[in-house]
C-alpha cells in the first residue's frame, strides 16, 4: 500500500509541473506565434522596450517601424510585445454619430445646475433697506 502512495505522491507532483509550468508557456508561445502571423504593414504595435510605432515594412525576422514623421527603425520581430488597438481618434461613421448623439445630450444642462449638477445656491435674502438712525 505505501508503495502505490508513493507512485501517486510523484505523479502528482509531475501533473501540478506540467499545469502550473508547460502548459502556460505552451500558450504564451502560441499567442505570441499568432501574433508574428497577424502582423501586416500599417499596424500599431508596441514593443517589448515600450516604443509605440507603426509597422512600415515586414521582413522574415526583422520589423521597420515609423516611430515619428519620417524617423523609422529596425527591430527583431520577436520585439514586438502587443499590437496596440484603435483610438477614440480612429472611431468609424457610426461611432462618430453616437459621440455626436452623446454630446447633444450633454449640452442640455438645466439653468439650475452648475458643471457639477449641484443646485445653484439660493441668492441671499436682501438686507432690510431702512436706514439707520443716526441718533443711536
Amino acid at each position: 500500500m505505501q508503495q502505490y502512495s508513493q507512485y501517486f505522491f510523484i505523479i502528482a507532483i509531475i501533473a501540478v509541473f506540467y499545469f502550473l509550468i508547460i502548459r502556460p508557456q505552451k500558450k504564451r508561445q502560441k499567442d505570441q506565434a499568432e501574433l508574428m502571423s497577424s502582423l501586416v504593414p500599417g499596424t500599431e504595435i508596441m514593443t517589448i522596450g515600450g516604443l509605440y510605432g507603426t509597422i512600415v515594412t515586414i521582413d522574415d525576422d526583422r520589423v521597420r517601424i515609423e516611430v515619428a514623421d519620417g524617423s523609422e527603425l529596425v527591430f527583431a520581430k520577436s520585439a514586438i510585445a502587443r499590437v496596440v488597438p484603435p483610438t477614440v481618434d480612429e472611431v468609424d461613421d457610426e461611432g462618430e454619430d453616437d459621440q455626436a448623439e452623446a454630446a447633444d445630450a450633454t449640452d442640455t444642462v438645466p439653468d439650475s445646475e452648475n458643471t457639477l449638477g449641484e443646485p445653484e445656491p439660493e441668492p441671499e435674502a436682501e438686507a432690510d433697506t431702512k436706514p439707520e438712525s443716526a441718533d443711536a
